[in-house]
């Protein structure tokens, strides 16, 4: 897998990161001129160890926070352990540096056997090893600040660290005590701090321990790197439990999940409010609401994306011994993929990542491409790709691992009518195939087609929940109630309650076997046409106020 990874760092370097290859090039070049013309094997060697360490700094640019602003990390976060992923942008990075390195190396070696050069064998083999260490240090340090900062804002921040810290030693007159130090074997930790922030000054020592101080120093920033990526990365805020015969039925069940985020000094915004459903298994179920109202941070909650403030997530598994880390498979509401990678690419970079190799792999790929009608896009560039084609690209992405419950974020979004009618038909499939589906979406009729469940949401909280059939049988018996105010005051005596707490929601929270219990009630309702899921939806949430605790029909609770 770390293998992978390193492929897939190359990649991006080779077909996005022109700046630093063209660096590199002139870097090799520079080092043949030096060497060649101006006959000094030294200088050429010090310059280009020197200059490496810089553009390995350079090279780590955009590879964590830039991938996790534009949502390029999503695609492996959930298949990869994060210390795979630090390894294997690590590796990547150095492996092409240490070539660049190998290459100058190779050239020295030939001058010093054609009696051509000004520099010892042992001479050159020392600058290289030591270029090699700060290499490794400067690349774990970029590795780290490319957790916190975008494109090349590592590179600068290292950088001018290390000519402030220059300017600073040399004004207070220490850089000469520096030098003298390092021309002894004598090791002072008080030098400490020069190593962390000019570890190149370990070219000119003699001795080994500000080399393994260095290494030491590499070490603990890709240890900072994995924390971070920790950190940023996906969580496990659900729990596994085997299903009773209360929860049979169900295979995910959320309890009170509550979320803040910040909105300036020492105040939160509650985005979620203590929200409780479940899912039934096998089933599509909607889940419906405005803008604003919870929807995406409720759905990136299950996934891990976001560490919820309060409440529990539970996967209910069938049985026993069903995996307790069972698969969740995520399409996002704008997916983004690696844009430099094509499709077929995407697809195998996937497939390694959970461990399918050849032949079965290219057995894979071509019924993924097949089925979700890519195959004459096989190898098109991502960046390419219709709105359409991503879409379907990112659906198949979400269930190529075979999920139990899949959770789709606005999957229509930007899409026309054909390519919705394909992604609809997608979706349809995946449910015969005995999957779990969880969609979020704005385009009500299209949920009204497809789904046999709908959970209302509104400013952080659940306003209804049912079957989309039970759900309009209600507002039939409400209507019925608005068209006959005998009716209507006859049920309000029975049930004990006055006539105008009768709103929609009042029946969204009353059983539908006891409203057909009611003759009079039944036969009203049934002469009532059957409404849209839009109609529902629009009568449901405007009954929720803004402080969300009453309204002009009374409390209204989650």
């Amino acid at each position: 897998m770390t293998k992978t990874l390193i492929n897939l760092t190359w990649k991006k370097i080779w077909r996005t990161g022109h700046l630093s290859l063209v660096l590199l090039i002139l870097s090799l070049i520079g080092f043949f001129y030096l060497a060649l013309f101006k006959k000094s094997l030294t200088l050429a060697t010090e310059t280009l160890t020197m200059t490496l360490p810089y553009l390995g700094l350079l090279a780590t640019g955009g590879l964590i926070k830039d991938e996790f602003d534009s949502k390029h990390l999503e695609v492996i976060l959930n298949r990869s352990k994060n210390e795979q992923i630090i390894l294997g942008k690590f590796l990547a990075v150095s492996a092409m540096i240490a070539l660049v390195l190998m290459l100058a190396v190779l050239f020295g070696l030939i001058l010093i056997l054609a009696n051509s050069s000004d520099l010892e064998l042992n001479e050159l083999f020392n600058l290289a090893g030591h270029s090699l260490i700060i290499c490794f240090n400067f690349i774990a340090t970029g590795l780290f600040l490319s957790c916190w900062f975008k494109g090349q804002t590592n590179f600068a921040v290292l950088f001018f660290t290390q000519i402030s810290f220059i300017i600073f030693l040399k004004h207070f007159g220490w850089l000469d005590s520096i030098e003298s130090w390092l021309m002894t074997k004598n090791f002072d930790p008080k030098m400490l701090p020069t190593l962390l922030f000019f570890p190149s000054i370990v070219q000119k020592t003699t001795s080994f321990m500000p080399v393994l101080i260095v290494i030491l120093y590499a070490s603990i920033f890709l240890a900072l790197s994995f924390i971070s990526l920790k950190s940023l990365g996906l969580k496990k805020n659900y729990q596994t439990v085997s299903a009773d015969e209360k929860s049979a039925d169900r295979c995910l069940s959320i309890h009170k999940l509550s979320k803040s985020y910040s909105s300036g000094f020492f105040r939160k915004k509650k985005v979620v409010h203590e929200i409780s459903f479940s899912l039934k298994r096998m089933k599509i179920t909607g889940f419906l609401g405005p803008n604003g109202a919870g929807k995406t941070t409720t759905l990136r909650l299950i996934i891990g994306y976001l560490q919820p403030d309060s409440g529990s997530i539970e996967i209910i598994t069938a049985d026993k011994a069903s995996d307790k880390n069972p698969k969740i498979g995520y399409l996002s509401e704008n997916p983004s993929l690696y844009p430099f990678l094509t499709v077929r690419e995407i697809i195998d970079l996937v497939l390694r990542l959970n461990g399918i190799k050849s032949p079965e792999k290219e057995n894979l790929i071509q019924e993924f491409l097949k089925n979700f009608g890519l195959m004459d896009y096989t190898d098109l560039r991502i960046k390419a790709l219709s709105k359409g084609n991503l879409q379907k690209l990112a659906l198949a992405l979400a269930v190529i691992d075979d999920p139990e419950i899949i959770i789709l974020d606005e999957p229509y979004t930007g899409l026309d009518p054909i390519a919705m009618n394909d992604i609809r038909h997608q979706i349809v499939k995946l449910q015969q195939k005995g999957k779990t589906i969880f969609l979020s979406s704005h385009l009500l009729p299209e949920v009204d087609q497809i789904c046999d469940e709908a959970i209302f949401i509104n400013k952080g909280k659940i306003i209804a929940q049912g079957e989309i059939h039970d759900l309009k049988w209600k507002w039939r018996v409400f209507s019925a109630l608005n068209n006959d105010e005998e009716l209507r005051r006859q049920y309000a005596q029975e049930i004990g309650i006055d006539k105008s707490e009768l709103n929609f929601i009042h029946f969204l929270k009353t059983n539908s076997e006891k409203l057909r219990e009611n003759k009079s009630l039944y036969q009203a309702a049934d002469r009532v046409p059957e409404p849209e899921l839009e109609t529902i939806f629009l009568e449901s949430v405007k009954y929720l106020e803004p402080s969300g605790t009453s309204g002009p029909f009374g409390k209204l609770s989650s």
